[in-house]
């Protein structure tokens, strides 16, 4: 036998332990040099939330993963599983992504939007796309689906459970060099997809201003428009071509998204002024969804540094540039909607489409515009610390002046004989946030007639939310912002 003896080493000669901060959670990663699955840490730092991982043959990497460890807290209180997918391409026991990528049996919630490349052609080449790998030039091969392979793919979407797919973007490379483009949006009409929309850098429907209007008359609902900046330095793509395309979709009354694709020290600056630009297009600018730039292992540590920008670093940018006009604490992010998802479920009775990704990969705001002062009011929450929320001009105290309200309503809705759907709009529970312990009993939400299941639990934490009932505000014209990590 051989016994150990141990031996402590004096402080001063001890290797130095490594202090990463204050631990999160662990979670899976991958290696940004050979896509190896690894498990990762994630940690506060400083004040903002960083992720790390060992790979045992490229070494450790360390990256920003939320640029705000207060917006992290308060966005994980809305987390919350979605439903999955009843009908996967891919039914498998264990998830191995991205080696075996697809609607696999483990993903938590079913397709918000699907995207089908319709081409893998482009006009241009931006240096940070993502899809961009030289096409054309190197003797790459061009993807492009035949018609009846669309049609395929768009049957395939619709038959997804327990929600059939209904939100779809048509993407590529630039989809607009596809000349059956307007048969494709036809066909994926017929199929029964109520929202299509079309990524596009938008050159060639101000070069063909008809083009919007074929497009919209074949079933398209809006464009998903590139717009980088507001000046040639930070928008060469389309700065010039822009104006014309928007006025091309005024005309056909084909509403229009920017998406700005938000790169640190090159277009940060310009928040504020895209927001400026959408605002003075407000009738045909629905939304601007800001995209922090996809850094997909490509670059080296340092270039990852320079361009790296976060979610929170974006919002905290626009409340900068807009003088305080769309604070920080308007923001809200994704799945924070997904209680409104389970009030409707309570009434339907069947499984209704929901919006339940991960609390860090998206966040949003709806905003006004006040007709005199030209200022933008974003709607937003004013949560208390002793559960009381602010309804427009009226306050709710816990579930049970909820109950009280909702009962009032029907009452009213039986005296003037308004459908119950009518006198539920009416209820002014706008951004109404009832920390109730996380969750909210449930017989009286439905008014006596349908009852929920036994609870309703929309996420891990003690915050339910009930939004997107917007009460009468006076402002007439409003459009979305939201903020979307890439994946």
């Amino acid at each position: 036998m051989m016994a150990l003896l141990e031996i402590e080493l004096p402080v001063e000669l001890q290797p130095p332990q490594k202090q990463i901060g204050q631990f999160i959670r662990r979670t899976q990663s991958i290696c940004p040099e050979c896509n190896r699955i690894l498990p990762s840490t994630v940690f506060e730092r400083e004040g903002k939330v960083f992720m790390t991982k060992t790979c045992p043959e490229h070494g450790e990497t360390e990256e920003l993963y939320f640029g705000s460890y207060d917006m992290y807290q308060k966005f994980a209180t809305y987390w919350s599983d979605g439903k999955g997918t009843h009908a996967p391409n891919v039914p498998i026991e264990s998830c191995a992504c991205p080696a075996n990528c697809g609607l696999c049996s483990n993903h938590l919630s079913h397709t918000g939007l699907a995207n089908i490349i319709v081409t893998n052609r482009c006009d241009l080449t931006c240096w940070y796309c993502f899809f961009y790998v030289k096409k054309g030039l190197e003797g790459a091969y061009v993807y492009e689906p035949t018609l009846d392979q669309v049609r395929e793919m768009v049957r395939a979407l619709k038959a997804e459970r327990p929600v059939p797919g209904n939100s779809l973007q048509i993407t590529g490379g630039e989809p607009t060099l596809r000349p059956e483009l307007p048969e494709i949006v036809r066909i994926i009409k017929e199929e029964g997809v109520d929202h299509i929309q079309l990524n596009t850098n938008g050159i060639n429907l101000a070069l063909n201003p008809n083009l919007a209007h074929i497009l919209r008359d074949n079933g398209l609902s809006n464009l998903y428009m590139s717009f980088d900046g507001v000046s040639p330095k930070t928008n060469p793509k389309n700065h010039w071509e822009a104006p014309y395309t928007i006025e091309s979709c005024r005309k056909a009354n084909l509403g229009v998204v920017l998406v700005p694709t938000v790169i640190k020290s090159i277009n940060d600056h310009e928040l504020g002024g895209i927001l400026r630009f959408a605002q003075r297009n407000i009738d045909i600018v629905r939304a601007i969804s800001y995209q922090p730039v996809s850094l997909t292992g490509r670059m080296k540590k340092q270039e990852r540094e320079k361009y790296r920008i976060t979610i929170p670093d974006c919002i905290e940018r626009i409340e900068e540039q807009t003088n305080g006009e769309i604070p920080r604490d308007a923001w809200f992010p994704v799945p924070s909607c997904s209680p409104v998802t389970h009030f409707v479920e309570a009434f339907t009775k069947r499984p209704q489409y929901e919006l339940s990704i991960h609390f860090a990969c998206g966040a949003g705001t709806y905003v006004f515009e006040d007709k005199e002062t030209k200022k933008m009011v974003p709607i937003r929450v004013l949560g208390r610390e002793d559960g009381r929320a602010e309804l427009g001009h009226q306050q709710v105290r816990g579930c049970g002046e909820v109950h009280h309200q909702a009962e009032q309503f029907h009452r009213e809705g039986q005296a003037t004989g308004r459908t119950q759907p009518e006198q539920i709009a009416r209820w002014r529970l706008a951004e109404a946030r009832l920390q109730l312990g996380g969750t909210v009993p449930c017989p009286k939400h439905v008014l006596g007639h349908d009852a929920l299941p036994g609870q309703v639990q929309p996420g891990r934490g003690t915050t339910t939310a009930m939004r997107y009932t917007l009460p009468y505000t006076g402002h007439e014209d409003h459009s979305i912002l939201q903020l979307q990590r890439h994946p």
